[in-house]
């Protein structure tokens, strides 16, 4: 039992742990910045773990660099991949194989070759969507990163156990709720999709789900909204922590005027808080009601730092843009205490239409958001 905490443990260690430290015979060692060496003996047991998982954070460097025609596969990236995914050696191979033929020679992803190869991935069913998902949900490219989101749409409609592919995402999302990833979106996105019965975007290539989505009740896959609940039983504490750390990167960001290179920027952080709320609001149940009046209630204060601080203007909008959408996934939870929320929203018209006094088409703005708050239906 001791060994299996310990493996567990080491699962959830980041890669670059691993890619720090060097292993030699039975010991690993591993280098300070001043350049001071350290290093430990280890059991035998917990030295062939050790050994697995810095051997798959390579093996996972060659497949997200797949499209580079200079990498090349051996035995051991395999044996590494048949072990992480519970598949042959063989298997392995097979898949790599399709999977380099997803890629051009430029090292672009290519959808349509992906789409062809759909009948070849689903004999794997669920497990090809986990080996899928862990190594090309990084993307390098952004245009790469929503192509491969918009294909997965296709294989995952056709696996017959989607639920596996659910409690991947959800995993993957919310066990690393002290961390973000551009990814956390894509994953809300699937989710969406998962959550409903029919997917009218299934031939679309989307970078966001539509808001209409929030309409939907009769269309809800039950199953998977179960599948949702249960996860959110047992890991309630999870999802508030991610939500907070989303919350607390969009404030520290939205006071930002230069970014570093790959760093989240206040509108992709909207859109990812977006695409939460959205997904927990398709799910309903307590804690969802908790999240999204507790967001509703945040982002409908002009008053807040988050407002004052914004270096931006222009991420005003997307601000009220979210705002609006949170306001009409409260209105799916049919609660009494949220007309007093909106009408609280309404009251503060002349305030948000002061964050930005300097353009006309602000004040135009927020009135046709609070309207459209407003309105019953959420339309």
């Amino acid at each position: 039992e001791a060994l299996e905490n310990i493996e567990e443990g080491l699962n959830q260690v980041s890669d670059e742990v691993y890619d720090k430290i060097a292993v030699e015979g039975n010991e690993i060692s591993t280098v300070n910045e001043k350049g001071q060496k350290t290093s430990w003996s280890l059991n035998e047991k917990l030295h062939g773990m050790v050994t697995f998982f810095k051997q798959r954070s390579q093996t996972k460097k060659k497949v997200q660099d797949i499209a580079n025609k200079n990498v090349q596969f051996n035995a051991e990236d395999f044996s590494v991949i048949a072990k992480n995914f519970n598949i042959t050696e063989l298997e392995a191979s097979h898949l790599i194989d399709l999977l380099k033929n997803c890629f051009s020679d430029t090292g672009r992803f290519r959808r349509n070759f992906f789409e062809m190869n759909v009948p070849h991935f689903l004999k794997y069913e669920s497990k090809v969507f986990e080996f899928l998902w862990h190594y090309l949900k990084g993307l390098a490219l952004r245009q790469d990163r929503v192509a491969f989101l918009n294909a997965l749409q296709l294989l995952v409609a056709k696996l017959n156990e989607p639920q596996d592919a659910l409690r991947i995402l959800l995993e993957d999302i919310f066990n690393r709720s002290s961390s973000l990833a551009y990814s956390d979106r894509n994953g809300l996105m699937l989710g969406n999709i998962l959550l409903r019965r029919f997917n009218r975007e299934e031939n679309s290539n989307i970078e966001l789900t539509p808001e209409e989505v929030l309409l939907v009740r009769g269309g809800l896959n039950l199953e998977m909204v179960d599948v949702v609940l249960e996860f959110f039983e047992e890991n309630q504490e999870l999802v508030m922590r991610k939500v907070r750390k989303i919350n607390e990167a969009l404030h520290k960001a939205s006071t930002k005027t230069k970014f570093e290179k790959d760093e989240m920027q206040p509108r992709f952080l909207l859109y990812l808080i977006r695409e939460l709320v959205i997904f927990i609001s398709l799910a309903g149940g307590e804690l969802p009601l908790t999240v999204v009046l507790g967001v509703v209630q945040e982002y409908s204060r002009p008053s807040t730092p988050y407002y004052k601080d914004m270096k931006n203007k222009e991420n005003l909008k997307y601000s009220l843009q979210f705002l609006q959408v949170a306001a009409r996934a409260l209105r799916r939870f049919n609660e009494p205490q949220s007309d007093a929320v909106f009408e609280g929203i309404a009251s503060k018209e002349v305030l948000f239409v002061n964050l930005n006094e300097e353009d006309a088409a602000h004040g135009k703005y927020v009135k046709r958001v609070i309207d459209r708050i407003m309105q019953p239906t959420g339309c």
